[in-house]
């Protein structure tokens, strides 16, 4: 055998050999982030079936506390409640110092409400 073809046979086998070598451990690789992936996937299911569980208290809570008490919105003004059941709407006047009410009942004419006034300096 010439020297040439001793070369290239020496090349091409070193070359098979590592071509092996590195896919081995490619899929080594691969086979480990995959089961990673599966890890992460069940840690994900297991949070979000702790936050299913821990929604699904707080709402049981709300509901025995409603049944307890009684609940209203406290951010709206009792005034607006009390004028409310008047059939009477907030509008913002062009002088906004004050608070003003209007009326959609059917009467002669719409009136105004002022229910609350800027405090007088002296």
């Amino acid at each position: 055998m010439s020297r040439a073809s001793k070369l290239t046979l020496a090349g091409t086998s070193l070359f098979a050999a590592g071509t092996v070598v590195f896919v081995h451990f490619q899929q080594q690789w691969e086979k480990s982030a995959m089961h990673e992936g599966v890890i992460r996937d069940m840690e994900q299911q297991r949070v979000k079936k702790e936050r299913q569980l821990d929604f699904d208290m707080q709402r049981a809570l709300e509901e025995e506390y409603k049944k307890e008490q009684a609940v209203r919105d406290t951010n709206i003004p009792v005034e607006f409640l009390k004028l409310r059941s008047m059939n009477l709407r907030y509008y913002t006047p062009s002088d906004t110092s004050t608070m003003a009410w209007y009326s959609d009942a059917p009467t002669s004419t719409n009136v105004a409400y002022t229910t609350a006034q800027p405090p007088s300096t002296y």
